[in-house]
């Protein structure tokens, strides 16, 4: 179980590539390849556990639907119910949706044309609706930027195709 936190990120890579100074564990797989566990800070979370062991991982629990999953709009709506901050900071937040980091957050609030300060009680059902559409298509839009232009390559932080951020 991973939690790269902000900077943590994984590096699928033949064995013989030179190792990182930010790689804090490294994966042998079958065959001249390996996994690597990558984390400028070192903030991330690593843990090993079995199936029967998940329920010890913390936070994990606490983690709301990713945002590609399918929510509806009223069930998006009411993940927001009992939060009062401002709508950037919450939707980090990954007791509301899990899968969103800072970068992302900022993309979705342009593209919904939602200020990212703006507190949550005082969004309307327009903006929250626009978010709902936003949240899930700034991560597949991305994914597939970062698909294309990376060519396999895990490990580069590409953010130069992002509007908002």
């Amino acid at each position: 179980m991973i939690n790269p936190k902000l900077t943590g990120g994984l590096q699928f890579c033949p064995t013989k590539l030179r190792v990182l100074k930010r790689t804090c564990i490294l994966l042998g797989l079958n065959g001249d390849s390996q996994l690597r566990y990558t984390d400028d800070r070192q903030m991330g979370m690593f843990y090993y556990v079995s199936n029967d062991q998940l329920n010890e991982v913390p936070g994990l629990n606490d983690q709301g639907p990713d945002v590609l999953d399918d929510i509806d709009l009223e069930d998006f709506k009411s993940r927001f119910k009992g939060f009062h901050g401002e709508i950037k900071g919450i939707l980090t937040c990954g007791r509301v949706l899990s899968g969103i980091g800072n970068a992302c957050a900022d993309e979705i609030l342009f593209d919904a044309k939602v200020y990212p300060f703006k507190r949550c009680k005082q969004l309307s059902h327009d903006e929250l609706r626009r978010i709902h559409h936003s949240a899930r298509q700034a991560i597949v839009d991305a994914t597939l930027v970062v698909r294309d232009r990376m060519n396999g390559q895990l490990g580069h932080k590409l953010r130069d195709f992002l509007a908002g951020h």
